[in-house]
């Protein structure tokens, strides 16, 4: 893939490719092939085993094929899918 501006990465769609619920949240996954990124989201139950109350802050984690790091952004996980990127296409 190409390189793209920060706005343009943004707005690559993920598709929804797993999601889990449990007594104390939920769990999704998103990927997108292309960009080789995951893209996972965890939201707790505000009470513990309520289905129907409300829920708590979502967490947000990204994650880069063949990279082991953790990213909680989205400009985080750019910055190194551009620095791939990049090596790539000069190396």
């Amino acid at each position: 893939m190409s390189e793209l501006t920060f706005e343009e990465f943004c707005q690559q769609p993920f598709k929804y490719v797993l999601g889990m619920t449990g007594d104390a949240g939920a769990h999704r996954m998103y990927r997108n092939d292309d960009l080789g990124v995951q893209k996972e989201v965890y939201t707790k139950r505000s009470r513990y085993g309520e289905i129907y109350g409300g829920r708590g802050e979502s967490e947000v984690y990204f994650f880069l094929d063949g990279d082991p790091a953790e990213y909680r952004c989205a400009a985080e996980v750019y910055v190194a899918w551009m620095a791939k990127v990049c090596g790539e296409q000069n190396g």
